[in-house]
């Protein structure tokens, strides 16, 4: 009788094997430095809301205010040239932009703020 085991068959498939516990050990490398960098993250759940909602919900009645600000200075928009509209449009767009951002930055720190003042007074870092 003959053998048909070839050894570089049982090569080949040693190799892939290989090749599929590195791969695994690479996955299991990344998911444990991802749980290790989840648990040293000091944020719960009720942080990260807080630090979601607060920027969001001042964004949003900022933009709220200044459009309704905006358009009460600007009835008499619609008895304008179409010049004068534009150029009205890009000065709302580029002033709707600053006070974005401003209003942005301002709730990013404030829900920052929110967030430490929970953590000292729950005695967390």
């Amino acid at each position: 009788m003959v053998d048909m085991t070839d050894s570089r068959t049982n090569r080949q498939i040693s190799s892939g094997a290989s090749d599929v516990v590195r791969r695994l050990d690479a996955v299991n490398d990344k998911v444990t430095a991802k749980r290790k960098a989840f648990e040293a993250d000091p944020d719960d759940a009720i942080d990260k809301i807080v630090k979601f909602t607060f920027p969001t919900i001042t964004g949003f009645v900022a933009s709220k205010l200044l459009e309704t600000l905006w358009n009460r200075g600007g009835k008499h928009v619609a008895k304008q040239n179409p010049l004068t509209k534009a150029l009205s449009g890009a000065l709302f767009a580029g002033v709707s932009s600053a006070v974005g951002f401003l209003v942005s930055q301002a709730g990013e720190h404030g829900s920052q703020a929110l967030v430490n003042r929970r953590h000292r007074r729950n005695g967390r870092s």
